[in-house]
């Protein structure tokens, strides 16, 4: 692996670096790395191991010659149709180089396409290649470095300030409080917090900036504003009965408004009655957050992100053509999710349970909406066969003896035929996806004759949605048994129908994570809590979603150290 070093990450065992623009290498702490920094170019030996390539030397090569990888510059742009002086500025030479040397190639024939006083616009300010979304943070920062652009700490902070909410945003975090935000903006510029108060209270323009500032505390511009408008348009929500009663009780209460919700735990006949809706109401489209909660609603029922098609410019559809629309799993929502169902539908059905997981990104959206919006409450639990002795717990020493403990468990249920899923907080560790899938992958179903990653008969899910002329042929979260790989197709059979896709679209599936496994059920669930996992991210409402997932028993495998 060879390349400028664009990221790195410090960890308890090595570094991560990132090389160019998404090739990652891990480099253990025995491994010799000291003058390894970003923006130098770098030689990494080693091999790979799964996803990750694992370095067993690491070479600094020599000092980047500008003038020399300019000629290939040169010869770049003349290849696209565009044509470069000699003479340009050092600061010129050293964007349009690294550009280059980053393999940022789609960027850089795109810079050269725009005139020059654009050109120098982003010369003097790097960082606006990561606030228009040309680039991620860490390679804006690269150009920063090697053009010394922008000369003064005003004109970075907005940059800075943007990628620490966002950070905190995919931690789940929809704001900060103004103090933390400028403790974390003045450990990225590398800055004292003091410097930074000064450029927010005597230099900065927010109108231009891409957050707001609101009672003391640091919002997304873009999420700020969508949850006023959801919050808006939810308080306003109007008494819409339909004209005809229902025998149901609990239908007549969630048709009576425009938006209504209906909650529960586990297992109390949420989607029986969502269902029944469906069934008696014409004109009703039933969908679910995952494509796995939509199949439970029934074979016309559809994700709602294709059902609004979603991509990466946001929901397309505008309106739907529905009298009622029913949305599962709605403890999943993010705003813009929310956003696009409330502005797109007459009237909507949410239901989902309090106690699951909040998105993966943000906060709780769904929490905020039960304080609005009408809420039916369903109470006795019907999915546990065995009420009385439904989870049964087991505690070892350490990581190494749960995984023993995992394995035992699985070959019994695997003797005795019974259907069951291991779920896990992590990818990482020996209790982390990775690890278990490999583990349980020769458990469930061995072949020391196959090299291969995949196997015929594993069990394997969906990663990614998958249309064949513009259809939706298989959603993200489903799970089947692989029937052939192919090398780059595989096929894979899913309610004994075989369907073909594209080999990168699917994963191991005898563990998943509990996020990727909420919503779904198994007859046995084996859940895994290692010692690394702090308490900060294994939650209350981990926990309640990890020990709810089993109909007839859930082992929970919890290491000590």
């Amino acid at each position: 692996m060879k390349g400028v070093v664009v990221q790195k990450e410090k960890t308890r065992t090595g570094e991560r670096v990132r090389i160019k623009t998404r090739s990652w290498a891990f480099i253990p702490n025995e491994v010799k790395n000291d003058e390894l920094n970003v923006t130098q170019e770098a030689q990494i030996e080693g091999k790979k191991k799964g996803d990750i390539f694992i370095a067993e030397t690491v070479d600094i090569l020599r000092r980047i010659n500008p003038d020399r990888v300019f000629k290939s510059v040169k010869n770049f742009a003349i290849k696209n149709g565009f044509r470069l002086i000699d003479d340009v500025s050092p600061a010129l030479k050293q964007m349009l180089v690294y550009l280059y040397l980053m393999n940022r190639k789609a960027v850089l024939k795109k810079y050269l396409s725009w005139d020059t006083s654009k050109q120098w616009e982003y010369v003097k300010n790097p960082f606006l290649f990561y606030l228009r979304n040309y680039m991620d943070f860490h390679s804006t920062l690269v150009l920063s470095k090697v053009t010394l652009r922008p000369l003064f700490l005003k004109d970075m902070v907005g940059a800075y300030g943007y990628f620490v909410l966002t950070e905190a945003y995919k931690d789940g975090r929809e704001s900060l409080p103004l103090k933390e935000f400028m403790e974390r903006v003045s450990e990225v510029a590398k800055v004292s917090v003091e410097e930074v108060k000064v450029v927010f209270s005597d230099f900065f323009d927010m109108k231009k900036q891409r957050f707001v500032f609101d009672s003391d505390r640091a919002y997304l511009s873009k999420i700020f504003y969508l949850k006023k408008k959801c919050l808006t348009i939810l308080e306003r929500n109007p008494f819409e009965p339909y004209s005809h009663a229902e025998d149901n009780e609990n239908i007549n209460e969630l048709i009576k408004w425009k938006y209504s919700i209906l909650t529960g735990g586990p297992g109390t006949g949420k989607t029986t009655l969502l269902k029944a809706i469906g069934d008696r109401f014409k004109n009703t489209i039933l969908s679910a957050t995952t494509g796995k909660a939509a199949k439970r609603l029934g074979s016309e029922a559809v994700t709602i992100h294709s059902l609004l098609g979603y991509s990466r410019n946001g929901f397309a559809v505008k309106e739907l053509n529905c009298d009622m629309l029913i949305v599962d799993e709605a403890s999943m929502f993010d705003w813009m999710t929310l956003h696009a169902i409330l502005t797109s539908a007459s009237r909507v059905i949410f239901s989902g349970d309090p106690k699951q997981l909040p998105p993966i990104e943000g906060e709780s959206v769904f929490l905020k909406m039960l304080e609005i919006v009408p809420v039916i409450t369903l109470e006795k639990a019907y999915r546990f066969i065995n009420k009385k002795d439904n989870v049964k717990e087991y505690i070892v020493e350490s990581d190494t003896d749960g995984l023993v403990v995992i394995k035992k468990i699985v070959r019994l249920l695997k003797e005795r035929q019974k259907k069951f899923q291991v779920i896990t907080p992590v990818h990482s560790g020996l209790l982390g996806t990775r690890c278990l899938n490999k583990v349980l992958q020769n458990v469930v179903n061995p072949d020391g004759k196959n090299p291969n990653p995949l196997r015929k008969g594993d069990k394997v899910i969906v990663t990614k949605n998958v249309y064949k002329n513009g259809k939706l042929i298989v959603s993200n979260g489903q799970m089947g048994m692989l029937e052939k790989d192919n090398g780059d197709t595989v096929i894979i059979k899913i309610d004994n129908e075989l369907i073909e896709i594209e080999s990168d679209c699917i994963k191991l599936a005898y563990a998943l994570t509990v996020h990727k496994f909420q919503g779904s059920e198994a007859d046995y669930v084996v859940f895994a809590m290692p010692s690394y996992v702090g308490r900060e991210f294994l939650t209350d409402e981990m926990v309640f979603v990890g020990t709810t997932r089993g109909r007839v028993r859930t082992f929970v495998v919890k290491s000590g150290g």
